[in-house]
């Protein structure tokens, strides 16, 4: 079991995990910002994600699914204003949240079924945001705002649990 600041609770590690890095193979990006954060990732968002990524860098789903929301109209830099997003419901009904989305970012449609690392869009720095990154998280479903524990089966170096903070990954 996995404990972090603020009490929160997490996960082992798990290989054969359901999900991939949010990012094509090959590539790498710093975690800047993990689960349970003092900064933004507790409460309600704990078990989130934050990767470092210039605007425009490509976004892939971590899983299968259809998507269900797409939201690109907002502005780089719009200071707190709504972020663009795109979510995806998987077959066990949680939902994946990309946010963050660069200005016409989407690449998908609402409806679209896509696959496993299919690109999704691109990233940004919309909404309340510090620079431009992604923000990441696993939704229980659609009537939740609870964020759920997830490793990444593709995360170079295979994690042990959670991703960490302030260290690069390179989805194999």
């Amino acid at each position: 079991m996995f404990t972090n600041a603020g009490n929160c609770v997490g996960y082992s590690a798990n290989a054969s995990s359901d999900y991939v890095l949010p990012y094509p193979s090959g590539e790498s990006h710093l975690l800047t910002q993990g689960n349970c954060s003092d900064f933004s990732h507790k409460d309600h968002n704990r078990y989130a994600y934050d990767f470092a990524m210039d605007i425009g860098d490509n976004i892939a789903a971590v899983r299968a699914g259809t998507v269900i929301y797409v939201k690109e109209d907002s502005v780089d830099g719009n200071g707190g204003l709504e972020a663009n997003v795109i979510y995806i419901r998987h077959s066990d009904n949680t939902i994946a949240q990309y946010a963050h989305l660069t200005y016409n970012g989407a690449l998908v449609a609402t409806n679209q079924v896509v696959s496993q690392g299919q690109l999704i869009g691109h990233s940004g720095n919309t909404g309340y945001s510090t620079g431009p990154h992604l923000h990441f998280q696993i939704l229980k479903d659609s009537t939740s705002s609870e964020t759920i524990p997830i490793t990444f089966s593709n995360s170079d170096p295979e994690a042990v649990g959670p991703l960490l903070e302030n260290i690069e990954y390179t989805a194999i």
